[in-house]
């Protein structure tokens, strides 16, 4: 049998035919299966968040059921969020109109056959799906949603400052790009954003979660940084697929926790599966919508033309960097490069008002971000003089105030004008201070001035008392002037005593990252404890309420003193009325005073409550061992960074188990060495600081409210479900309640917030 052979060009003529079809072939089959697949199951969901995004503006809500995204009962006409009249307004509208519908479907379920137009209106809206059952739940489903067009297209607009370079970090990473559209549903693309709880920048990082990518502190947090917190956003998103192996389960982990995920995905497997049957009170209604929420965006802010028509994007951030040899006061990088501090603020967003106001310097080895186009870069940047550079970071100085001091013994101890503590703490005219207030110290060279303009009173809206029959509108007391501003120090107030209120709010519109106090601190009165823990996960929003965005982080005008005017002492309880701050007789100082039981705090924001120090410091075995008490917001993560040690040798020196839980004030042992004892107690007081200080660049306090604690409440759930205020906010305003014991009946005083929309600008 004769047998034929192929020449060796025709072999491999036909072989390389071969393996490129092959090859053509599966990278079609690849490019054909997207790393975000729609599921059918959510398929309603994403058309409805495209109407919220893409459809109706911030005028316009929808009333829907919170589980079937299908059923929108209602497109509702508000008004503007902008003041407080219009969202209480909002908030009684909202809820008539929820109302009507409760008593439509509980007379479907009842009746079991629609009777009138509109229940027949509301039955044909579920479809074959409506039964008396199925009406019955849809009763207490009842969600509002405020819609977001507009603020979505100047989202759109705004990314054009940085997109295409997070697209890059996305690519070279090895992540699929369209990554890069996700901010539009944490953020809206705001590079100023910042949530009650904490989180901050376009990639809304907690604090906890921040840390471990990115340097966060009172002198840089580089959440805020947009190119910088997208690298960290880079690193979490791929270890979040690592864990999942499956995007939709990884972007859904970016709000509800990889570990949490993780559980499911083990228990109920796919994503599918999870979304419809994954019953866990903390995946709630953000967490089961997250993934849709980024598809609807993702669709909307490619194919931005179609739905906004010919919008232009901001112009594309270009910088040059230098990377600082030493420590640098801001002054001298503006006076050098010639530029002014809006300029080098707007570039380098991670650098903090501390820095700005020249309380630290900014760090060495930071890589400050300038002009592209500034004229002679090389040349400066050569030529910064030596005599410039710091070589150590400028210390923070507090000091606790104890019974029997007054401001001016305060200044006079650390050898500082009276007037310029009185402005960097923004004490009132009288100087009042308060036993346990940790007042700054102003250190040499600080920006006095300027720090008088972060903190100049300005108008704002009465404060207002709330009585068992209407709320009465409170103004300020005008204080009597004082001889001189040496006031005894007196201790915080406790809750005044107010009627209950309850209270109604709207649900944000999207789903950000919030933070309930960073999880840190076990409170007896919590459902289960609090753990530290590695665990990553976003906790879902509150329900009940609207979502905030910030304003610049040097932007802090004052919370005015929730004080009583004498026209309305009417309603005002006598033990109040009775209460007057001490103030200096001329030639003489009033001792400490004991106030009554039940008077209003006035709440400084500039100041901080807390015992920072270390208690004792004994010597075992040749090592410092310290004795600290735990306050608020306070992990053992952060003792362990505070002190430059591993977590694990705090626990190995206390016998604590991985995962024990710590409680508000119980006192651990923490080793010293490393760091000595004055730098641990002024990095835990700048902890305090920065926490406070971000809150209030954001939000101002225009009242006060009563809650009575209802059987069943806990801090824990009240901080995150009902009132969405960190706890060490709400402890600022009940400075000597035992928040581990609370009991029916028991009346908190609730601060009322309100984003600042118009922020006095520091520079």
């Amino acid at each position: 049998m004769k047998q034929y052979t192929l020449p060796r060009t025709a072999f491999s003529l036909i072989f390389g035919v071969m393996f490129t079809a092959v090859f053509l072939l599966s990278a079609s089959t690849k490019a054909s299966v997207s790393p975000f697949p729609t599921y059918k199951c959510i398929e309603p969901n994403i058309a409805f968040w495209k109407k919220v995004f893409g459809e109706y503006p911030s005028d316009i809500g929808l009333i829907h059921d919170s589980d079937n995204l299908a059923v929108i009962y209602e497109v509702v006409k508000v008004e503007s969020t902008d003041n407080r009249s219009s969202r209480r307004s909002n908030r009684q509208k909202i809820k008539k109109i929820k109302r009507k519908y409760q008593e439509i479907l509980n007379n479907l379920a009842v009746n079991k056959k629609p009777l009138t137009a509109e229940e027949k209106r509301v039955a044909a809206l579920f479809g074959e799906m409506g039964s008396p059952k199925v009406w019955k739940a849809a009763a207490e489903n009842i969600r509002f949603q405020l819609c977001l067009s507009d603020r979505f297209k100047s989202g759109i607009i705004r990314s054009g400052q940085y997109l295409t370079e997070i697209k890059s970090i996305f690519r070279q990473n090895g992540l699929p790009v369209d990554l890069a559209y996700l901010p539009h549903v944490e953020s809206s693309y705001n590079y100023e954003a910042y949530s009650k709880f904490g989180a901050a920048g376009i990639w809304q990082f907690i604090r906890s979660t921040g840390r471990r990518f990115l340097t966060v502190n009172y002198t840089l947090d580089e959440r805020r940084d947009p190119i910088a917190a997208t690298h960290a956003a880079a690193k979490y998103l791929k270890e979040n697929y690592q864990i999942l192996n499956n995007w939709p389960l990884a972007i859904t982990a970016y709000n509800h926790g990889a570990n949490s995920m993780l559980k499911a995905q083990n228990k109920l497997g796919d994503y599918e599966t999870i979304l419809n049957e994954y019953n866990n009170r903390r995946f709630g209604f953000a967490s089961r919508n997250f993934y849709s929420e980024f598809l609807a965006a993702r669709e909307i802010a490619k194919n931005y033309r179609s739905y906004f028509n010919n919008i232009s994007m901001d112009t594309t951030v270009r910088t040059k960097q230098i990377q600082l040899q030493g420590y640098l006061p801001i002054d001298s990088l503006a006076r050098h490069f010639n530029l002014d501090y809006d300029t080098i603020r707007t570039l380098n967003p991670a650098l903090r008002k501390p820095v700005y106001l020249g309380q630290k310097y900014i760090p060495k080895g930071y890589s400050v971000r300038l002009p592209f186009h500034l004229e002679n870069f090389e040349q400066l940047s050569a030529s910064i003089p030596v005599d410039f550079y710091k070589t150590e970071q400028k210390r923070s100085r507090f000091y606790r105030v104890e019974r029997g001091d007054t401001a001016g013994k305060i200044a006079r101890m650390h050898r500082v004008s009276i007037k310029d503590l009185i402005d960097i703490n923004n004490l009132n005219r009288r100087a009042t201070i308060y036993i346990g207030q940790n007042l700054r110290i102003p250190a040499p060279g600080e920006k006095i001035a300027l720090a008088r303009a972060s903190v100049k009173e300005k108008a704002e809206p009465p404060v207002t008392l709330l009585t068992k029959s209407k709320l009465a509108p409170i103004a300020p007391v005008k204080e009597p002037e004082a001889a001189t501003p040496h006031v005894a120090a007196v201790p915080p107030p406790s809750e005044p005593r107010l009627a209950q209120l309850e209270t109604t709010t709207v649900k944000s519109p999207t789903s950000p990252l919030v933070e309930p106090p960073e999880q840190p601190i076990l409170l007896a009165a919590g459902p289960s404890g609090t753990q530290e823990s590695t665990e990553n996960s976003q906790p879902e929003p509150p329900e009940p309420t609207a979502k905030a965005t910030s304003m610049a982080a040097l932007k802090q005008p004052p919370s005015p003193a929730p004080q009583v005017a004498e026209s309305q002492r009417a309603n005002v309880p006598p033990e109040i009325r009775a209460y007057q701050p001490p103030f200096k007789i001329a030639g003489e100082e009033l001792p400490a005073v004991e106030p009554p039981v039940s008077s209003i705090a006035e709440v400084n924001p500039e100041v901080v409550f807390g015992n920072f120090k270390i208690e004792r410091v004994v010597e075992k075995k040749g090592q410092k061992i310290g004795y600290v008490q735990i306050e608020d917001t306070e992990t053992l993560g952060h003792y362990a960074d505070w002190l430059e040690i591993p977590t694990q040798r705090i626990r190995d020196l206390n016998g604590f188990a991985y995962g024990k839980q710590i409680r508000t004030h119980q006192t651990i042992k923490i080793p010293l060495g490393k760091v000595g004892k004055e730098l641990f107690e002024e990095r835990r007081y700048e902890h305090h600081k920065e926490v406070e200080e971000d809150f209030f660049s954001a939000y101002k306090v225009v009242g006060v409210q009563a809650y009575s604690i209802k059987r069943g409440d806990n801090i824990w759930t009240l901080c995150r479900d009902k009132l969405e205020l960190p706890f060490w906010l709400i402890r600022k305003y009940n400075p000597v309640l035992n928040f581990d014991s609370l009991r029916p009946k028991q009346r908190l005083t609730i601060p009322v917030t309100e984003p600042i929309t118009n922020p006095v600008a520091l520079l």
